[in-house]
């Protein structure tokens, strides 16, 4: 028997004929982003619009996309983009005209946001608990890593079931490393309280009390 490949999990393949499909120059890819209600930031590598589409598409995913290549943390996704797509990221945050109806707005009725939340926006992978940063990287802004960045058993990116994320008091938009999740949980993570997101799945990058996380029964 053949196994079904899961529709869900994002490879090199898959993700690639998502982004071809958005269209063949960059304008294309803009209009059909624009009409699938796609927005995103620019200069946050995870909040690019071509971001917020591969995590539609593939959901549970974490996506980052950056300098013409787009990587699926915990997927193995590690892919150069069609060059219409990468066109559009790279005027998307040059903030060329074509681009702009894709930057999220925030409503003209909604809260005031000062200078420090601003700040944090900008840095939305802290932990909310002890302000460690839980995807430690080299690079700033959209820009590549550089040849000496290791994230090897640095990253704790990870998903848990929402009644997990609940009795830990966590807000939606939270972050939390796993050993202040651990400390509100008052007990040690085990595999079942994580979810079944590609996410999720083994990766070199996960520190090593993910990895015992992820393991213990």
């Amino acid at each position: 028997m053949t196994a079904t490949p899961n529709p869900f999990r994002p490879t090199n393949e898959s993700v690639l004929t998502a982004l071809t499909s958005l269209g063949d120059t960059a304008a294309k890819v803009a209009e059909n982003l624009l009409d699938l209600g796609h927005r995103g930031s620019p200069g946050v590598t995870f909040r690019c619009p071509v971001a917020v589409f591969l995590s539609a598409r593939f959901p549970g995913s974490a996506v980052s996309v950056s300098a013409g290549w787009v990587l699926v943390i915990g997927a193995g996704v590690d892919a150069p983009m069609p060059a219409p797509v990468a066109e559009f990221v790279n005027d998307f945050d040059r903030g060329v005209p074509y681009t702009l109806p894709l930057v999220k707005q925030v409503e003209a009725s909604g809260p005031v946001v000062d200078d420090d939340e601003e700040d944090e926006e900008d840095e939305p992978h802290v932990c909310v608990g002890c302000g460690a940063d839980t995807t430690p990287c080299q690079s700033s802004g959209w820009d590549p890593c550089p040849p000496s960045c290791d994230h090897t058993g640095a990253w704790e990116w990870y998903i848990v079931h929402d009644e997990v994320w609940a009795e830990a008091g966590a807000g939606e938009l939270d972050v939390l490393c796993i050993g202040c999740l651990e400390g509100r949980l008052g007990r040690p993570l085990v595999g079942a309280d994580f979810s079944a997101l590609p996410i999720n799945e083994p990766s070199p990058w996960d520190s090593p009390r993910l990895v015992a996380a992820k393991e213990r029964s």
